[in-house]
């Protein structure tokens, strides 16, 4: 009996163990499984992690050249000269992308050579204005689209800085003729003599005036009489140098500053402009006219030394060739005044 019980102990022992150890290899492979599964949804978040850091990195560079860009077009608008412009362009083009050279061309069938792949010819059209093309050359397609948007900004600093010249050149430029105005030939005027004071050199200003322009006004009508006025402004344009400032003075009356110029020289320039006055035949409309000047003459620093004095001699000098019969010139200190 005893070994019937011991027997029947030992084969439920044996059944325990079994559905013991049973059970415990099943939790493992359970749990291995559950590790597995684990490890596999790590990797599965780590990858997506790097793809995040990926797009992450991508979007950033995408920024920075982003706002490269922003930056870059606001600089274009921030200097309103031209060839300045162009300068800065090429600067901060060079912060975006890759290329060789960046030109301005006025006409599209003159590039430098011919065009490769890699080379671009852009226009800077704005609205009603044409400002020729932008020529870049040794572009990668990559960076292509980067360039039109910069390229149309730019056409925008352009336009700005073509209306800015214009609106200048209104302001210090007379409408009939075309010469500068008076306030700005006073503040050119104020500087060259500063200029001849510190360089110790002469100056010489020409007041100049269109005899009997009344007379011809009431006979001719103010039509022909601007007519005259603009020969004249031309005239006088042809005899003298670049360097010197012709100005309308106001009416019918137009000064010069003649920069390092003596007296003496001076002289022989406003003869030469009396003269061609003299020979000229006005065509204005259908009608001819004869039209002479008198001028009048003072020097820096032999005469004045203040704008306002020197204007007051040369008009002084005017009147005298006026008064002594007009289509004359007169040089102030000619008789000791």
């Amino acid at each position: 009996m005893l070994l019937i019980v011991l027997g029947l102990f030992l084969v439920l022992s044996v059944s325990a163990f079994l559905c013991l150890r049973k059970i415990f290899f099943i939790e493992i492979r359970q749990k291995e499984s559950d590790l597995a599964s684990l490890a596999a949804s790590l990797q599965q978040i780590l990858n997506g992690k790097k793809d995040l850091d990926g797009e992450i990195m991508l979007l950033s560079m995408t920024l920075s050249r982003t706002l490269k860009m922003y930056e870059a077009a606001r600089d274009v608008c921030v200097t309103l000269d031209e060839s300045r412009l162009l300068v800065r362009f090429r600067e901060d083009l060079g912060k975006l992308i890759a290329f060789q050279g960046c030109d301005v061309l006025q006409d599209v069938q003159s590039p430098p050579r011919p065009l490769s792949d890699q080379d671009l010819l852009l226009p800077l059209s704005v609205p009603e204005m044409n400002l020729g093309y932008l020529y870049v050359r040794g572009v990668a397609d990559a960076d292509r689209p980067y360039l039109d948007i910069l390229a149309r900004n730019f056409a925008l600093g352009l336009k700005r800085s073509k209306l800015y010249q214009i609106t200048q050149e209104l302001a210090i430029t007379d409408s009939l003729t075309g010469l500068y105005t008076r306030r700005y030939a006073m503040e050119r005027l104020r500087e060259e003599l500063k200029r001849s004071e510190l360089q110790g050199s002469p100056l010489s200003f020409f007041m100049i005036d269109a005899d009997d322009f009344k007379e011809c006004n009431d006979r001719f009508g103010h039509l022909v009489g601007d007519m005259v006025l603009t020969e004249i402004s031309r005239r006088i344009r042809e005899n003298i140098r670049e360097i010197d400032l012709l100005a309308r003075f106001g009416g019918e009356e137009f000064m010069i500053v003649a920069p390092k110029t003596t007296k003496e020289a001076a002289l022989s320039i406003a003869e030469r402009i009396r003269r061609s006055m003299e020979e000229t035949v006005v065509h204005a409309y259908d009608e001819q006219v004869k039209a002479t000047v008198s001028i009048g003459l003072a020097a820096y620093p032999k005469d004045a030394l203040r704008a306002e004095d020197l204007i007051g001699k040369a008009d002084w000098a005017l009147y005298q060739a006026k008064k002594l019969g007009k289509n004359r010139v007169y040089v102030f200190g000619s008789f000791h005044e």
